[in-house]
This record gives C-alpha cells, sequence and structure tokens, in this order.
C-alpha cells in the first residue's frame, strides 16, 4: 500500500485525515462535494460517497480505514446497484424522477430489459428517495 486515508465517519458527513500527498488530493477532488476545512486540517466529503471513495484509492494503492465496524466498513466491495444509486444521487429530486422513468422504459424486463438491472435501479431509488 502506497499509504491510508483515516476516515472519521459521521452520518452525512467524513472527515479525511492523511499525510499530505499530491495523489490523494488528485483523487479527493473527484469526489462530489468534497471539500477542504482549513481549520481542521482535513478533507470532507459527502459519506453517501464513501464506498466510491474507497474503490477508488484501492485502485491506486491506498488504504481506507473507517472508525466504523468492518461489516459497515467502506472497504467492502461496492453493491451492484452503485451505478444507478450514484446515477441518482448526482440529480436533484425532480431531475432522478425523470432519469427513473426514463430508464424504467429502457431496462423493464416487460420491455426486453434486464431484470437484474431494473432491480438495482428500484434499490437505488428506495435508497435515493428515502434520504430526500
Amino acid at each position: 500500500m502506497k499509504g491510508a486515508v483515516a476516515a472519521e465517519v459521521g452520518r452525512f458527513t467524513t472527515k479525511l485525515y492523511f499525510r499530505y500527498d499530491l495523489d490523494l488530493i488528485a483523487i479527493i477532488k473527484t469526489v462530489d462535494g468534497r471539500r477542504w476545512v482549513p481549520e481542521e486540517k482535513c478533507w470532507t466529503i459527502p459519506t453517501s460517497r464513501l464506498k466510491m471513495l474507497a474503490y477508488l484509492l484501492r485502485g491506486r494503492g491506498y488504504d481506507l480505514v473507517t472508525d466504523k465496524d468492518e461489516d459497515e466498513s467502506a472497504n467492502s466491495r461496492p453493491r451492484e446497484s452503485d451505478w444507478a444509486e450514484q446515477l441518482l444521487a448526482r440529480c436533484d429530486p425532480e431531475l432522478a424522477d425523470k432519469v427513473f422513468r426514463a430508464l424504467t422504459k429502457v431496462l423493464h424486463p416487460d420491455v426486453g430489459g434486464s431484470p437484474t438491472l431494473m432491480r438495482d435501479l428500484n434499490v437505488a431509488r428506495d435508497r435515493v428517495f428515502a434520504k430526500a
């Protein structure tokens, strides 16, 4: 491993602490909603983006250490439905609903779509709209 990032996981925001590393900063800057907090000398990201960050860090040889139990750890493999959740979470609620409806017209099994992808989309909709 190149290094480790310590994460204090909060309900909505996660604080990230690590030694100064330009590569790590570049990775964190790809996360929507990230913010540098100079008073605490840490980066913050939305907790909903933590698993995606863990995946990106692992791909570049870094480790993410959280203060959560291992079964809740962001180091676990991303869920299959993450693609849909990430898509819907990036949209405002009105647009997310339109995106969901448009994708159901293509992904629903009754119109020749994939039952697996439709299930992923439904799971993501339930998660994202429950947060809104």
